[in-house]
């Protein structure tokens, strides 16, 4: 919706795709959390859905990825093979 109207243009970046995959599970794997708890706990669940939303504008706006930066973290510390 938003590339076809000139708002957000994309900006290919060469880079591992590991990082990417493992920003794209813990987002999955997040909102999978919130479906569970959007019933009996349901602030929780949607505070989960909205820190996800947030999380994909800041990437897709400022171009910075947590869920990457988590990656490089973990891999540093060792915690993480690639």
């Amino acid at each position: 919706v938003l590339k076809p109207r000139g708002i957000v243009k994309p900006r290919p970046v060469q880079d591992r795709p590991e990082p990417h995959n493992f920003a794209q599970g813990l987002g999955g794997v997040s909102l999978a959390v919130a479906s569970v708890y959007l019933i009996p706990l349901t602030f929780l669940g949607l505070a989960l859905a909205l820190l996800v939303a947030v999380l994909a504008f800041v990437n897709v706006a400022f171009g910075y990825c947590l869920g990457c930066q988590i990656f490089y973290q973990l891999e540093r510390r060792g915690l993480l093979r690639a």
